[in-house]
């Protein structure tokens, strides 16, 4: 399955959720599934924020026979972001587990940090 290509407006000072419907996995592979996403400056640039399932900012879910990811970034993080800011970001899935190891890049963008005024 293809990179999703999805921008990403981010409000400062505000809760922030986005769910991403991982189809291509099943649901019964979730225990071994992980999520990263990586807000950056620009291509290669400074990291703005990292969003995981290991930090807590990233949540999974079996749906069907498949998996969604929930960014969810409460409005406490959200104001400490700079703003108005804009940048790239990716969202990486990875399985570790019986079928063996790999990463696929699930969806890519623009996000953009609005300010709180």
């Amino acid at each position: 399955m293809p990179t999703e290509q999805i921008d990403m407006v981010i409000q400062q000072g505000a809760d922030f959720e986005y769910v991403h419907e991982k189809e291509d996995i099943a649901g019964s592979l979730i225990d071994n599934v992980t999520a990263v996403a990586t807000l950056r400056e620009g291509i290669g640039g400074t990291v703005i924020a990292t969003w995981s399932t290991a930090n807590g900012f990233i949540s999974k879910s079996q749906h069907g026979n498949h998996i969604d990811f929930a960014i969810q970034v409460p409005a406490a993080t959200t104001s400490g972001l700079t703003a108005p800011l804009s940048g790239v970001y990716d969202l990486d899935i990875s399985y570790d587990g019986a079928l063996g190891a790999w990463t696929v890049r699930h969806a890519e963008g623009a996000f953009y940090i609005t300010p709180n005024v």
